[in-house]
């Protein structure tokens, strides 16, 4: 079974009170998958936000569109200073290398995160925080229907950018959650010199 079906079956408004009254969240992520090209038929672009309060993760924003590179590093700026993430965990592929490179030289905390597995096991590897009920979604947002979709194909679906974006946050948030240093993700990709930090 497509083990997103069972973590998607926590839909819940609750996730726009958490967003109006930010006190309870205590951790924000932005998650971001970038696409090789804009053409009709390449991925998205996506940028996920999620935050983490003591007891579960919320997904509270997603901005999908095709996006050429200016404007894709405009995005992630914009969307670095509405939401003011401790990280911006950046897919290590096609834009998302240069964007990676951009955001740090602006001083925005970055990580590069590899793709050194497959898709499936990606997703596989997290299926424990899926099932575990503590994920929540903002079932009237007016994107979610859209996500909601690209989470049920998968793996077999036209795009899985959105999917991505979710097993590198709950990734993110099992590493943090387990007790690990900062959060770290297993498959972040290591760079000499490269000193970012929590605020």
């Amino acid at each position: 079974m497509n083990p997103i079906v069972k973590l998607l079956a926590n839909q819940t408004d609750d996730v726009v009170c958490c967003r109006m009254n930010r006190d309870k969240i205590h951790t924000t992520i932005i998650a971001v998958d970038t696409a090789f090209k804009t053409k009709t038929m390449d991925d998205y672009s996506v940028f996920a936000v999620w935050g983490r309060s003591v007891k579960a993760v919320y997904l509270m924003d997603v901005y999908r569109a095709k996006l050429e590179y200016p404007d894709l590093l405009a995005k992630a700026k914009e969307l670095y200073r509405i939401w003011n993430p401790i990280r911006m965990l950046v897919e290590d592929k096609a834009s998302g290398q240069s964007l990676v490179q951009d955001l740090r030289r602006l001083l925005i905390p970055v990580i590069a995160v590899a793709a050194d597995i497959d898709r499936y096991r990606r997703v596989s590897a997290v299926t424990g925080i899926m099932e575990s009920g503590v994920c929540y979604f903002p079932e009237s947002a007016p994107w979610f229907n859209d996500f909601l979709d690209e989470h049920i194909a998968f793996p077999n679906g036209e795009h899985d950018d959105q999917v991505d974006t979710t097993s590198i946050a709950l990734a993110y948030f099992k590493a943090s959650m387990a007790g690990g240093s900062g959060g770290k993700i297993n498959s972040e990709k290591k760079e000499e010199g490269s000193k970012w930090r929590d605020r």
